[in-house]
C-alpha cells in the first residue's frame, strides 16, 4: 500500500533518444539523479521526467543531470525549504 506522504517518480526515455544503449544511460542518469534528490522533495507528488535528446548527447555527466533536475523542481516549488 501507498501512502500519501510517498513521492512517486517516473522515468520516460522514447525512442527519439536513440538506441537501447543511449535510452538506458540516460535512465541510469535520470534515476540515480532523482535518487539524490528524493530527500529533498515535498511529499504526496507523483513526478514524470521525460528525457529529451541533448540529455544522450556524448560528454553529459551526472552533475549536469542533477543540477537541471534540482532547478526544474526548484522551478515548481517540489523541493522543500532548508
Amino acid at each position: 500500500m501507498v501512502t500519501a506522504e510517498a513521492v512517486r517518480i517516473g522515468l520516460i526515455a522514447s525512442k527519439k533518444i536513440g538506441g537501447a544503449v543511449q535510452r538506458n544511460r540516460t535512465r541510469r542518469l535520470m534515476r540515480e539523479s532523482m535518487r539524490h534528490l528524493a530527500p529533498q522533495l515535498e511529499a504526496g507528488w507523483d513526478i514524470v521526467v521525460i528525457a529529451r535528446p541533448a540529455m544522450a548527447a556524448p560528454g553529459v555527466r551526472m552533475q549536469d543531470v542533477r543540477d537541471e533536475l534540482q532547478w526544474l523542481l526548484t522551478q515548481a516549488c517540489l523541493v522543500r525549504a532548508s
